[in-house]
């Protein structure tokens, strides 16, 4: 029994030793994967890795301590909330830009196609001003994507600076979404959807 209770003690000891490396190794890896993107000072790498510690030690309590999941997701909300907006106050504006769009790229580069596959269907345009307007939808859609990202948490400004961006949308782009509207609703116009 005194045995017992000492490889207890030591197994609780082990696995809170293995659970503070592992998470010690998702900081690492977070900043590694924002480093093969941006370079960053020794004071923003020491203030990333403090944030992204507080943050996982915030999550993990949410993952194991909650019993709540309501709660735990409030919690967990909060936390990427703080860490996120630190982040972003952390890097210039030139860092902000880069990082979102080195992150974003995969997925506004599906949209943009997805846009051009639109605009394809309606066999109104050649592919060369489809290809032109490739480059216009997808710069478009990622300076969108910088705002969506940079003020994630701060809706009201995010909505302001969105509603700026739409003056500039491309006329290529408010056809391809005019379309695939009028495609969900049923009423094509130049294809015979019938829903």
């Amino acid at each position: 029994m005194k045995y017992g209770k000492y490889i207890l003690c030591s197994l609780l000891c082990l696995s809170v030793s293995i659970v503070a490396i592992a998470g010690d190794n998702g900081t690492e890896r977070k900043l590694i994967e924002i480093k093969k993107i941006i370079d960053l000072t020794p004071e923003q790498e020491d203030s990333i890795r403090y944030l992204h510690r507080q943050y996982s030690i915030i999550a993990d309590s949410a993952l194991y301590d909650i019993a709540d999941p309501v709660v735990a997701a409030q919690v967990k909300y909060e936390a990427n909330k703080v860490f996120h907006n630190s982040f972003m106050a952390l890097l210039t504006e030139e860092q902000k830009v880069k990082y979102i769009q080195v992150t974003s790229s995969p997925e506004i580069k599906a949209k943009t196609e997805a846009k051009i596959q639109t605009l394809r269907e309606t066999e109104q345009y050649t592919e060369a001003e489809l290809a032109k307007q490739y480059d216009a939808i997808y710069k478009y859609l990622m300076l969108e994507k910088v705002v969506y990202v940079r003020d994630k948490y701060r809706i009201s400004q995010q909505k302001m600076n969105i509603a700026q961006l739409k003056k500039m949308q491309p006329k290529a782009l408010q056809a391809a979404n005019a379309d695939e509207k009028l495609k969900h609703n049923g009423k094509p116009r130049n294809k015979n959807y019938q829903w």
